[in-house]
């Protein structure tokens, strides 16, 4: 795979040149790879000391091309990868899985880069272009960082039009953002393990994973004798950027009615819509248009963004999966439709995020509705039914008798549930991966092997399996309708 990066993108190269005569290919990889963070960091003057110095030592822990970092939420994940890209020198890709985690992603970058006193050219790239830029302007992908989703990043494996990325891809450093949530069994997950496996075990490129909740993922890359860093360890977190407490509650279903400054988090889009109806200041998911999710994104930020007023003023938000990764918004009390130990707790992250409720006695309500018909199919679709059960009983178990409790001891929850069901979890991620090669229940066409550019599918198996919009997340394809607007009546 390597290899065929390096001719694809040779190949896409020389041919742009009008001269071919003296070529350096030294300067050449330069010219694709360069890439710098400007200028000497400096703390600002409203940064925690105690939170910055952890984030330095962090970055400076790192020994190994590949590390994961184990960071609660509330830490600063994003300033730790600054301050990374800015050590390592070179290009980076900052891979996220979303379009939305990547705006949001996108925005704390550039505020963060303009806080530290540094310099240099940040781009937006999704949906196959660019769509913000800050600094002097450069061609596509070819910024200092370039921020984007997991899609972009695998197409160019499968797809031959944008195959002269490979090189880019491979080489430049790359955070990979959340990352927890690659896991399916879509070919894109496949393909990010197959990436991965590139990276580490061949390439002398640097990777940084950063996520709260990195499950044990790194097993699917890892050999015996070259293993990925993990920062702290295995089995611990980095510690919680406060000690504040949490009120802990179970209960039997869905709240019925909003709590003021409060957010409801469901595993399916009709739970999270039919809640709002309940009078729920805020809904957000995943299923809205570009333009409406940003419009809805914002005003969320508006409200319960740090230092804003939501919370005082008694909003509330119901929302799907969408908002439990990288939105850097805070509630004073979760309701958690509880699903697997990784959305338990990056939804944890959003319930006084940074330590500024404890006088409001912020409060964690667990409730497992997999029970509900639409819960239940949204659970069974992106964890596991089992592994959930499994989950529920852990955390009643270990939170017996526990009225309150704080983020470091929710995290080491979390790290002995992965050691307690280590078995289980590996099978897990192995039967995601396995699937997204092969496809599920045998079929072919469904799994990474049927996109393979070299692969050649019989007229008949074409004819049969032909599915218009297929691609690395949703290999079955995707299907719309259109609709013809009279421009003159502006009447559909």
């Amino acid at each position: 795979m390597l290899i065929r990066g390096c001719v694809i993108s040779a190949d896409r190269y020389i041919s742009s040149l009008n001269n071919i005569e003296n070529i350096d290919v030294n300067n050449i990889i330069d010219q694709i790879l360069s890439g710098e963070i400007k200028g000497v960091p400096i703390k600002p003057p409203n940064y925690d000391n105690n939170r910055y110095n952890l984030q330095l030592d962090i970055v400076n822990s790192i020994k190994e091309n590949t590390t994961i970092i184990k960071a609660p939420a509330g830490l600063g994940k994003t300033l730790i990868g600054i301050l990374w890209s800015q050590k390592t020198k070179g290009k980076v890709v900052w891979v996220c899985p979303r379009n939305v985690v990547a705006d949001t992603v996108y925005k704390n970058i550039t505020k963060e880069i303009e806080a530290l006193g540094l310099s240099c050219t940040i781009e937006l790239f999704r949906t196959g272009s660019r769509q913000n830029f800050i600094g002097p302007d450069r061609p596509e992908f070819c910024s200092d960082i370039i921020v984007t989703n997991i899609d972009t990043v695998m197409s160019p494996m499968v797809k031959n039009n944008v195959a002269g990325r490979l090189f880019t891809l491979y080489g430049a450093n790359v955070v990979l953002d959340e990352f927890h949530e690659f896991v399916s069994d879509s070919p894109l997950f496949a393909a990010f393990v197959t990436y991965m496996r590139a990276r580490h075990r061949v390439s002398s490129s640097k990777t940084l994973l950063l996520s709260a909740t990195p499950s044990l993922i790194q097993v699917l890359w890892d050999t015996a004798d070259k293993k990925t860093q993990i920062i702290p360890n295995e089995n611990e977190h980095c510690s919680a950027a406060h000690q504040g407490t949490y009120e802990i509650c179970f209960k039997d279903s869905f709240p019925s009615n909003p709590v003021k400054g409060s957010v409801l988090i469901c595993n399916a889009v009709s739970s999270a819509q039919d809640n709002f109806k309940k009078g729920y200041t805020h809904l957000i998911h995943h299923r809205y248009t570009d333009r409406d999710r940003q419009v809805i994104q914002e005003n969320i930020y508006n409200s319960f963004e740090k230092h804003k007023k939501g919370v005082e003023n008694g909003e509330s938000l119901s929302a799907a999966l969408v908002v439990q990764a990288a939105m850097d918004i805070s509630f004073r009390e979760l309701f958690d439709s509880v699903s697997s130990p990784e959305s338990t707790l990056q939804r944890i992250g959003r319930v006084d995020r940074w330590g500024t409720f404890q006088n409001l006695s912020p409060k964690i309500n667990f409730f497992d509705m997999s029970s509900d018909k639409s819960e239940k199919g949204a659970i069974n679709v992106t964890y596991d039914l089992k592994l959930q059960k499994l989950w529920v009983a852990f955390l009643k178990e270990k939170l017996n008798n526990i009225s309150h409790i704080n983020l470091n001891h929710l995290y080491k929850i979390y790290n002995k549930f992965n050691e307690t069901y280590k078995k289980e979890i590996l099978c897990y991620l192995i039967k995601k991966y396995q699937y997204g090669i092969n496809g599920k229940n045998g079929n072919e066409f469904l799994g990474l092997v049927s996109f393979n550019p070299i692969k050649i599918l019989g007229a008949e198996t074409i004819k049969k399996n032909k599915i218009s919009c297929k691609n690395l997340r949703s290999p079955d394809g995707s299907y719309f309708y259109t609709v013809a607007l009279n421009t003159e009546k502006n009447k559909w």
